[in-house]
């Protein structure tokens, strides 16, 4: 199914106007934008949770790739820079650096870490 909405070019008489034209809007469809806000969406998603390719998600709704890229990096943005969780306690993967490095002990012979 395709739905396709003309939009209308309105003309402003006032000569104080800075605009002079503007077309319709809604919130699904601002000024300037083709596709829907909700398509947008839907591409964005299928991207991030399907694991889809941006190639792939052009090809059905017949979107250009920089349409998808852009609005999935939108979403990456919001999550890249979204706050992280503190941790409340760290385990020795989060700490140590290095191979560690083992001793043995001379009196019980037992091997054990060497240093922190």
């Amino acid at each position: 199914m395709e739905c396709f909405w003309h939009k209308l070019r309105w003309f402003c008489r006032e000569p104080g106007c800075p605009r002079k034209s503007f077309t319709e809007q809604i919130p699904q469809l601002p000024a300037g934008a083709r596709p829907t806000a909700r398509l947008r969406a839907a591409a964005r998603c299928r991207v991030r949770d399907a694991g889809s390719t941006v190639v792939q998600v052009t090809r059905d709704p017949h979107l250009s790739w920089p349409r998808v890229m852009d609005t999935f990096r939108v979403q990456a943005r919001e999550v890249v820079e979204a706050r992280l969780p503190e941790a409340a306690v760290l385990g020795v993967d989060e700490t140590r650096c290095g191979r560690p490095r083992w001793e043995q002990d001379p009196g019980t012979g037992e091997w054990g870490l060497l240093g922190p």
